[in-house]
């Protein structure tokens, strides 16, 4: 790919470094190999072996596999002999992940009984919107005194049928469990989960029962990495213990957030828990909601139904705790005993009685709470039931409110910064937010708008700024604005948030220096290096170009992109501060940084020490 460094440039560049990445990788080993008498150099031996030599792999398939087998019979104890791969070369549209990133053996691998040790690389292809595929070569370099150095080169050829397309796959839609009875132990079962497609980061399943005192699922949540998108995951489901005697069923959902996986769909599990103790009937009352929304002027329903039939007729009265933000009509539902009649249908113990819960508009701005209190009225059986409440919360239109946690963000260019967004009441229906950045050409604003439905307007989501950065060496400002629209949030006023752009790089153009313009394109060695917390790359530009100016860890894998601007000619400076694109510090090692224009590309080295 166009973003990858090359293993003649990685090579070119290494040399400048090398015996501090050396040291990095195996300690304080020697600079020199030992001499024979004569002065001669001893001849070195062929200490790996690569199986197999080529692969063939699509994207988003599974990672595929070669071994690694040291050839030496035995090592003392202390020594290690590292094998490193490196992606030489690349197809333009082919981009690997290597796992581990080098491999060490020990006299510690030697098996028991004799033989060599053999290890595994494994290679992932990640997906890309193309449909192109390619061949990789990876390059492996042997450290350890009298060996080659050069261990041997892996072929990859790619194919590729287009985009990846993000899924989870679950290996069960239906279980069927039973509870414990006193001759038998419980039922229990077990499903699993797995990804589809290579994901774009670590993707989070969230698993939840619709009734966990039925069944529970174990655990709550899975993670899938970059490394174990494919391998299944097991879930647990158990059915809990209850005295009812009744079959339940359950719903085990799934979401996921994350690796791109955020708009999946994931089917649920439904489960049937079968009670084998017999059911033994109660007096009692089940009341359909335990808790209810809506806005004022608006009105909604529940039911209200008797459990067993009554020695004696009941009276259950609804009473409001505020009647004037909401109350249940009719306040006193009759309920009667014996067999269901023609004459009786309305009132029988067994008819779900409706209780309307009408929310009247009041002049205030305030969204309130009421508790619908139920009282029973009888003798017999019922006398002295205590039954569950009703909470209703009542929206008051006046009240609708859009927050931001953040109104002001300052930030460095090329790194990204978050803030959320969150409604302040219940919606009428799904509401859009659109945030829009004053100047897009330096604060980028990511998603394009935040939808907030019924059932997560309560729920904080996130916008992601990212500074771009420019050729020039100010300080920048930008300002996001926000719409809301639909359910509602037509006409409720968002705050805007301002954000402070620092720049980062500091910059000699032609204005600055016209009479020492440089003749030739150049890229500087870093300084200071080795270097901790940060370091400064220098280079010249002769003439106009697009300039990109990136760094690459020793896989060839992009870290950050410090320059991607057109610039005049002139001398530059950026200062880099061993962090990621995401503002993450990364670790000590080698480092490689690349600068490009459109006829002319130059790489170097360097050492991050922490």
């Amino acid at each position: 790919m166009n973003n990858r460094i090359s293993h003649i440039d990685a090579l070119r560049a290494h040399c400048s470094s090398y015996c501090l990445a050396f040291c990095l990788l195996v300690g304080a080993f020697a600079s020199f190999s030992p001499q024979t008498a004569s002065g001669q150099q001893p001849a070195l031996t062929k200490c790996v072996s690569l199986t197999p030599v080529t692969l063939s792999l699509a994207e988003s398939s599974l990672p595929g596999e070669y071994e690694v087998t040291l050839l030496k019979t035995s090592l003392q104890a202390g020594e290690t002999v590292y094998v490193v791969p490196t992606v030489a070369q690349s197809s333009a549209s082919v981009e690997l992940s290597l796992s581990p990133k080098q491999m060490q053996f020990t006299d510690a691998d030697f098996p028991q009984g004799g033989g060599v040790p053999m290890k595994k690389f494994s290679v992932g292809v990640r997906p890309d919107d193309d449909a192109v595929g390619g061949t990789v070569e990876i390059n492996h370099a042997v450290l350890f005194t009298g060996c080659e150095s050069e261990g041997g080169t892996v072929t990859v050829t790619v194919t590729d049928s287009g985009p990846p397309v993000p899924g989870v796959t679950v290996s069960k839609t239906e279980l069927i469990l039973a509870e414990a009875s006193a001759t038998t132990n419980p039922i229990a079962g077990e499903y699993t989960l797995s990804l589809a497609s290579y994901p774009s980061g670590d993707v989070a399943v969230e698993i939840k029962s619709s009734d966990a005192a039925a069944a529970d699922a174990t655990p709550k949540k899975l993670t899938f990495t970059e490394d174990n998108w494919f391998v299944p995951q097991t879930v647990a489901v158990a059915p809990v213990d209850d005295a009812d005697g009744a079959e339940e069923n359950v719903t085990i959902s799934h979401k996921a957030t994350g690796g791109g996986y955020d708009a999946v769909s994931i089917p649920d599990l439904k489960v049937r828990v079968i009670d084998l103790d017999p059911a033994i009937p109660v007096p009692g009352v089940t009341v359909s909601e335990s808790k209810l929304e809506l806005h004022e002027g608006q009105s909604t329903t529940y039911t209200l139904t008797l459990d067993t039939d009554p020695v004696n007729p009941v009276v259950i009265l609804a009473q409001s705790s505020n009647n004037a933000a909401a109350h249940g009509l009719p306040v006193t539902l009759q309920f009667s005993g014996g067999a269901l009649t023609t004459n009786n249908v309305d009132t029988h113990w067994s008819t779900p009685h409706v209780v309307t819960v009408q929310a009247p508009d009041d002049p205030n701005a305030f969204s309130e709470e009421v508790t619908i209190n139920h009282t029973v009225v009888a003798s017999g059986d019922y006398a002295g039931l205590v039954i569950s409440s009703v909470v209703v919360k009542v929206w008051d239109d006046e009240a609708r409110s859009v927050t931001l946690s953040e109104l002001a963000l300052v930030m460095d260019e090329g790194k990204e910064a978050g803030y959320t967004v969150v409604l302040g009441s219940l919606p009428l229906s799904t509401v859009v937010v659109t945030p829009t950045s004053s100047v897009p050409d330096k604060v980028s604003v990511t998603p394009s708008s935040l939808r907030f439905t019924t059932a997560n307007w309560n729920e904080p989501q996130e916008i992601v700024l990212k500074a771009l950065r420019d050729a020039d060496s100010n300080a920048d400002t930008a300002t996001i604005t926000h719409k809301a629209a639909d359910g509602g949030y037509g006409d409720v006023q968002v705050a805007d948030l301002t954000v402070v752009v620092n720049d980062t790089g500091t910059v000699t153009s032609a204005e600055d220096a016209e009479d020492t313009l440089p003749s030739d394109f150049a890229l500087e060695e870093n300084y200071p290096n080795p270097f901790n917390p940060f370091t400064e790359i220098a280079y010249s530009l002769p003439r106009q170009a697009h300039v990109t100016l990136t760094v690459y860890d020793t896989a060839g894998r992009e870290v950050d992109r410090l320059v991607s601007a057109s610039q005049p000619a002139g001398r530059y400076q950026v200062r880099w501060d061993g962090t990621d694109a995401q503002g993450a510090p990364v670790r000590s090692g080698v480092y490689f940084y690349r600068l490009a224009t459109e006829d002319w590309r130059e790489t170097q080295s360097m050492v991050l020490l922490k």
